[in-house]
């Protein structure tokens, strides 16, 4: 709500990009994962906030990894932070958005 409101008056504090509505987006498929992994990119948690209230997000910092003995299963490694590195997988894959 904010920051529509901030976006309208073209007032968006500290530089910050205007982003979609978390609502509008959705969950990451397997074909953005790959997509992902091979161009880089920026999700956003469904849940979680900073402390300035703004979705928190990772960068992703690797290649997707799949398998053709199961094919529903992904796995995509991302950043968070200087230090905090995790992994995507298919199981909370709904949990994140592609910005």
């Amino acid at each position: 709500m904010l920051h529509s409101c901030l976006s309208a008056l073209g007032l968006l504090p500290w530089g910050l990009p205007e982003l979609k509505r978390l609502e509008d987006m959705k969950m990451i498929t397997k074909e953005q994962a790959v997509t992902l992994g091979l161009n880089g990119g920026t999700l956003y948690h469904v849940t979680a906030k900073n402390n300035d209230g703004t979705p928190l997000r990772c960068r992703v910092n690797g290649k997707c990894q799949t398998w053709k003995t199961r094919p529903l299963e992904f796995r995509l490694p991302v950043k968070h932070g200087l230090r905090n590195t995790f992994q995507i997988t298919e199981s909370n894959a709904d949990e994140w958005k592609v910005a």
